[in-house]
Parts: structure tokens; C-alpha cells; sequence
């Protein structure tokens, strides 16, 4: 079919080559131009993408942080408590083996 068209535009010259050049110009500048694909992408990359990634940062960066640097500090404070409970001392651990050894006992007769 295109050959057919080619010879009616350059052979027989029954189509202007100017006017229909002029009639296709659109297609032309849409061809040129990559039917906007590259234009569409960017716009969807950087509107979408790049502000779903920031706010996904954010959240990262104050909300999640948050938690761990909470947990983390909650850590270290129940550490120091439990270090004064420590003395070194064997009867002292066995006396706290009992005491949760009866309390074990306690829960399980209540229960």
C-alpha cells in the first residue's frame, strides 16, 4: 500500500508533495516529539514518584526513627534499673530463684 501511495505522490505526481506534507503535519510534529511518551514519564516520575519517595522519607526519617530511638532509650534506662539489682552476691540470685518459683506456683494454682 505504501508503495502505491510513494508512486501516485512522486511518479505521477496526482498528490502534491507540499500539501500533503502539510495535511500530515501534526503526525509529523507528534513523531518528532515521540508521541509525548518521554514527556508523559517524566511528568508521572517526578509527580508520582519522587513525591511518594519523599514522603516516604519522612515517615523513615521521623516516624520510624522515632519508635527506634524510643525502644532504644527504654532499653538502656530498664539496663541501669536492673544494674542496681545486682549485687553479686549467689544467695541473693537464689533468693530471686524462689521468689519467682513461688510466684509460678501461685499463678498456676489461681489459673
Amino acid at each position: 500500500m505504501g508503495i502505491l501511495f510513494a508512486w501516485l505522490v512522486y511518479q505521477l505526481e496526482t498528490i502534491r508533495a507540499e500539501s500533503l506534507a502539510r495535511a500530515l503535519r501534526p503526525f509529523y510534529v507528534a513523531a518528532r516529539r515521540n508521541y509525548w511518551l518521554d514527556d508523559l514519564y517524566s511528568g508521572l516520575y517526578y509527580g508520582l514518584l519522587v513525591s511518594f519517595s519523599r514522603l516516604i522519607g519522612w515517615i523513615d526519617r521521623y516516624i520510624v526513627d522515632g519508635l527506634v530511638n524510643v525502644a532504644s532509650a527504654w532499653t538502656i534506662r530498664s539496663g541501669r534499673t536492673l544494674r542496681l539489682i545486682q549485687s553479686g552476691r549467689a544467695q541473693d540470685y537464689l533468693y530471686g530463684v524462689a521468689l519467682g518459683l513461688l510466684i509460678l506456683i501461685a499463678w498456676g494454682y489461681l489459673r
